[in-house]
């Protein structure tokens, strides 16, 4: 299952690619290295979220609490390994000083991983369940809730998918109100809270995608009907322009 989201995590998660310091608890390591990952190549071992690559430390796999630094002394990262592959938790931190990300091990099926801004600020909450998530909500550099989606418990379906705009009103909803027949809601607004469009959408499970089906209505900021389309898996076989 893939989030539309993460393109936004990839712009936002960036970290220097200096030199940094490693040290674990269990062997001591203060010399340079520059085969330290970088903030988001501690993904891959992350083994809760499917990670499969091995970290090594001093020639073997790294076990117990394994610490990075920056060349300031500021900590890059802070995590419990087992064999090499992260099973626990762990944080990052900007190079500021500021955390980057915080991930939690809840119970033996959920999870959870928090990201922020450099300045301290919210980016992203996932909530995982088996590694996949089934809850996440972005946020704006304000603090203003950008993005916000929930998954069913085995993560095959959405239950909703909701963007907003600055100024807090919704930009689109997606909202499933039909589980056996596959069938969403799907309404657009304006900025000013409006709607803009609406109409159903078919989750077509084969393909992955959600597919405009039956009639579609759109408005303008005036709330007056502009056009009725009428869809059959996101191909139009009539309309009808009412300005």
């Amino acid at each position: 299952m893939t989030s539309v989201k993460p393109i936004l995590l990839i712009l936002l998660l960036f970290a220097s690619p200096a030199l940094l310091w490693c040290q674990t608890d269990d062997e001591e390591n203060d010399s340079l290295t520059a085969d330290v990952p970088t903030i988001t190549e501690y993904e891959k071992y992350n083994k809760i979220l499917g990670g499969d690559s091995v970290r090594y430390c001093n020639g073997q796999p790294c076990k117990g609490l394994v610490k990075d630094f920056y060349p300031n002394g500021n900590s890059k990262h802070r995590g419990y390994y087992v064999d090499g592959r992260i099973e626990t938790t762990y944080k990052n931190f900007y190079e500021n000083g500021q955390e980057e990300r915080e991930f939690v091990v809840k119970s033996f099926k959920t999870s959870t991983m928090v990201i922020y801004y450099p300045d301290g600020k919210k980016l992203s909450e996932i909530e995982y369940l088996l590694g996949e998530p089934v809850y996440w909500t972005d946020y704006y550099p304000d603090g203003q809730v950008e993005y916000t989606e929930k998954y069913n418990n085995s993560g095959e379906y959405i239950l909703f998918r909701n963007f907003y705009y600055r100024n807090g009103q919704a930009q689109s909803t997606l909202t499933l109100i039909n589980k056996k027949e596959n069938i969403f809601e799907k309404i657009e607004y304006f900025p000013s809270g409006s709607v803009k469009e609406k109409g159903q959408m078919l989750y077509n499970r084969s393909l992955g995608d959600y597919q405009k089906t039956g009639v579609w209505i759109t408005y303008n900021e005036k709330g007056e009907v502009v056009s009725q389309e009428h869809y059959y898996k996101n191909k139009l076989i009539e309309g009808e322009n009412d300005e």
